[in-house]
């Protein structure tokens, strides 16, 4: 079997993992994932989706794995044009209280022009897929020449493999917490699937991730660091015993600018 055919299976496999895991969690995902709707975080995000706006004076967006509306959200209002897109029906049902312009597909077959939005948005997203390559070609292909991708929310690799063993204690407590809405052993395998490069790879590598946008075409990619929006003991640890540490060794989270 060619590695191209293995690699539509495997993404294909887990597309589909997303797909059975948020049919069961929807109603609950927003518990979940508390942690993105902390107060602290949804100020900040609404920040970053303020400055986008700004930068191409209100015109449009895309929110690509839209979820149950994070981005959306904040997205109406600043933007004339605010559509979305998941890969969960149930999801969707949930984002459409913040807009009505959503509909389901799959992140790698973006049913867009070319070139129709001015900025393109994927908040936790990257981490859902087994291979981020061809939805960030996507992402590429629908912005407009200028226009932004902004990606948030997703494991970076370097603290992944630095501090493991953090990382596994997580893992059994949101393991723990999707236990109790279902005691399905596939539900679990969806649930680990779904959440591919939590479970199954150390996170996400920087530099791979940045040489994706590249390769993609995008002019411009600035991978950013950041750390959880409400620190835990651990957290703040972290952030006093490493204050002289560069950004990709100390902080969970990256995020990326990519222009177009």
């Amino acid at each position: 079997m060619s590695e191209s055919i293995k690699m539509e299976l495997s993404n294909s496999v887990v597309a589909e993992a997303n797909v059975k895991y948020y049919q069961v969690c929807a109603d609950s995902y927003e518990s979940i994932e508390s942690t993105i709707f902390l107060k602290e975080n949804a100020k900040r995000l609404e920040k970053a989706i303020d400055a986008l706006a700004k930068n191409c004076g209100g015109g449009s967006l895309l929110d690509v794995g839209c979820g149950t509306g994070n981005v959306l959200r904040f997205a109406a209002g600043k933007f004339a044009d605010v559509q979305g897109v998941d890969i969960s029906e149930e999801m969707i049902e949930k984002a459409r209280r913040y807009c009505g312009n959503v509909r389901i597909a799959d992140a790698t077959d973006l049913p867009f022009s070319e070139g129709q939005f001015d900025v393109v948005t994927a908040y936790s997203l990257l981490h859902h897929l087994y291979n981020p390559a061809p939805a960030i070609v996507e992402m590429y292909r629908v912005c407009k020449p200028g226009g932004i991708v902004f990606t948030d929310n997703d494991p970076n690799g370097y603290f992944q493999k630095k501090f493991k063993w953090y990382k596994n204690i997580r893992k059994r407590m949101y393991r723990k917490r999707n236990d109790a809405l279902s005691s399905d052993s596939g539900f679990r395998e969806n649930m680990e699937l779904a959440e591919y490069h939590h479970y199954y790879s150390d996170g996400l590598d920087a530099s791979a991730i940045k040489q994706m946008f590249l390769d993609a075409g995008f002019s411009k990619v600035d991978v950013r660091f950041r750390f959880h929006p409400r620190p835990n003991l651990f957290t703040l640890l972290i952030m006093v015993f490493l204050v002289f540490a560069p950004p990709v060794a100390k902080c969970a989270f990256l995020m990326v600018y990519a222009e177009k």
